[in-house]
Order: structure tokens, then sequence, then C-alpha cells
């Protein structure tokens, strides 16, 4: 039986390297990107679908980067577009972290929550139920290099984020993984993933689809 994942996210998902200038753009190729991990690791009958957008917020308009990177107004059209789906990975909440969306804590949380729920309440799920939804906490980022000021506080606000987690989504009935406990973000930007952390995320993943799914 085949069974269908969605990796729902930004440019971590995407694949985007840690850049050391803003024209940095280029892309890990598909065996280096955490959900190509994950296709390697899994069953054969599983199949991963990469969703993930440079910039993409949980659910913010950027005034700078467009309306388009809310993840809340095109979650359901990634939904219905894939369906139906077995499992939605969610991998989001960095960008939220930009200065210039003064988003707390616990909002974060509470659109990490939104999003699950857009799943759960969903039909996109075989026999038009619900898929399975597990939220990945990315790893607290760091303000350094090139993105330093897009992300002033940022290290603060992603750290009481990674404290507040557990209770929070104990507390909302939510599956979710913190990626911290297996990586973390690059030295070089503070928000990008390297080679090395795509595939220590895969591996991670693998394992919690292995035990919990």
């Amino acid at each position: 039986m085949i069974r269908r994942l969605l990796c729902y996210g930004d440019s971590n998902t995407h694949g985007t390297p840690p850049m050391s200038h803003v024209n940095d753009i280029k892309r890990f190729g598909p065996e280096t990107r955490w959900p190509g991990h994950l296709q390697r690791l899994l069953d054969p009958d599983w199949v991963i679908i990469e969703e993930g957008l440079p910039g993409r917020t949980t659910l913010h308009n950027d005034p700078i980067e467009g309306v388009h990177m809310n993840g809340l107004s095109y979650l359901p059209v990634s939904l219905n577009s894939h369906r139906p789906l077995d499992l939605v990975c969610i991998l989001l909440g960095t960008n939220d972290l930009k200065a210039r969306f003064r988003a707390l804590p616990l909002e974060i949380l509470i659109s990490l929550r939104w999003l699950a729920h857009t799943v759960i309440n969903s039909n996109t799920g075989p026999n038009q139920r619900p898929p399975e939804v597990l939220i990945i906490l990315p790893p607290p980022i760091q303000e350094v290099g090139v993105f330093a000021d897009v992300y002033r506080g940022g290290n603060k606000t992603s750290l009481t984020l990674k404290e507040m987690a557990p209770e929070f989504f104990q507390e909302n009935n939510l599956k979710w993984m913190d990626a911290s406990k297996y990586m973390d973000v690059s030295p070089i930007d503070g928000i990008h993933f390297d080679a090395e952390g795509h595939r220590l995320l895969g591996e991670a993943v693998a394992k919690v689809v292995h035990e919990q799914f």
C-alpha cells in the first residue's frame, strides 16, 4: 500500500544552503535535503512530497517578500493538490522570528497549532479522513552573518519557544519533535541547515515516522 507524506516548510525544506550573502541563492540536491534522506530511510511504500518555500512563515503576510509567504493560506491548496496524504510534517517558525513580525514565542506556537488544525480538520487523507500531523520544531537560530539584523532578537525568542513547546504541544494533544535534539543551524548564517544537519534531521524524522506512524 502506497503512503504519502507531505513535507511542508520553508527554505530548510526547500534545501537552501547556508548563505554568505543575500544573493547566494542555491539549493542542495535531492539526495542532500532532509526529505531526501527521509525517502531513503523509510520503507519503499512511502512517497515523500517536498513543499518547501524559502521565506514561508506560519501565517504572516510578509510586507517585504510578499503575501504568498503566508503558510496558513497556502496549506489548504497544498493539501488538496497532493491528496490523499497519510502524514504531513510541518517544519515552520524560523521566518516568524524576523524582527519585522515581532512575534512572541507563544504566538508562534499558536500559529503552528493553526497549521496542524488545518490538516486535522481537512478531508485530504485516505478515504476523505484527515492526515496525521507531525510538527517539527526548528532549532533555535543564531544572530550571525548576513541575516543578523533581519533576525535581531530572534535567538532569545527561539530559545524561549523551545522551552515552552513541550507543555504547549502536550496540552493541545499534538505530535511533535524538537529538531535541536539532533542537529543545529549553521554558524555561517544562523538560520539554514548544512548538509550534515539535513542528514541528521532526515534520520531523526525517519525514526519518529517508523515509531509513531
